[in-house]
């Protein structure tokens, strides 16, 4: 018998999370010596990365069916808003809005061995800055190079992997 039996079935998770809208990364500078460190904690703001913080959250929901005690087959589909506003949305660190979709089997072979293999789809909705971006604007240290434009991207995973008991 699967020992993961009891999680058959419909499943429903929620999360938030709760930002400061006035929460800034500051990178600092401290030196000691010839030598520079790099430390949260000290005088001398080299960078300030301004993000205008939301309060974001997701849900997912899936559920999986065992065909025989050894072959579990699940299904997902999640939805996870952006704690960045598009004003400061930063084209090195994309932040949006997202639909996840997920499909997979799990086997397990022997009592302590199991393979199992997820496909993912990660459709991140699109993001149109222009006019909007902010980050040009602000004096130094805290201005960047402008990220106007429309973002949009879409991530295909597949995640084979073994789950070895002990």
């Amino acid at each position: 018998m699967c020992p993961r039996r009891q999680r058959q079935g419909p499943w429903l998770r929620l999360h938030r999370r709760r930002q400061s809208p006035h929460r800034a990364r500051r990178i600092r500078r401290r030196r000691e010596g010839p030598t520079a460190r790099w430390s949260h904690e000290t005088n001398g703001t080299i960078q300030h990365l301004p993000r205008f913080w939301k309060d974001a959250g997701g849900v997912r929901a899936g559920a999986s069916y065992w065909f025989i005690p050894q072959l579990e087959t699940y299904v997902g589909a999640g939805y996870d808003s952006s704690a960045v506003r598009p004003q400061t949305l930063d084209a090195a660190l994309m932040d949006m809005n997202k639909m996840s979709f997920s499909l997979g089997a799990r086997w397990q072979i022997v009592k302590q061995f199991a393979m199992a293999l997820t496909i993912s789809d990660i459709a991140y909705f699109k993001v149109d800055t222009n006019k909007r971006s902010v980050l040009n604007k602000f004096a130094a240290p805290t201005k960047q190079a402008s990220a106007e434009g429309i973002y949009k991207q879409n991530i295909l995973l597949a995640n084979l992997y073994l789950d070895v008991r002990f």
